[in-house]
């Protein structure tokens, strides 16, 4: 993985609505001001999808956190 893909996928967590993000609906992913950023399509799925995107920009910067640790550890 290269620096600038690192940088670019960071850059993007950084531009996402701000967090925490909540499902007070089924199917349904609301940023801190309980404006909706996802809608799902109304299956049984969804609440699993939800759970993913609620803390996907969470666990990427626990990842890319990690990451920089283990490649300073490398080094």
């Amino acid at each position: 993985m290269t620096a600038d893909r690192i940088a670019e996928i960071a850059a993007r967590v950084d531009a996402a609505s701000k967090g925490p993000w909540a499902s007070p609906k089924p199917g349904i992913v609301e940023d801190a001001d309980g404006r909706p950023i996802a809608v799902f399509g109304g299956c049984a799925q969804d609440e699993a999808d939800a759970t993913l995107v609620i803390h996907a920009a969470d666990d990427i910067r626990y990842l890319l956190t990690e990451l920089a640790r283990m490649q300073e550890a490398s080094t």
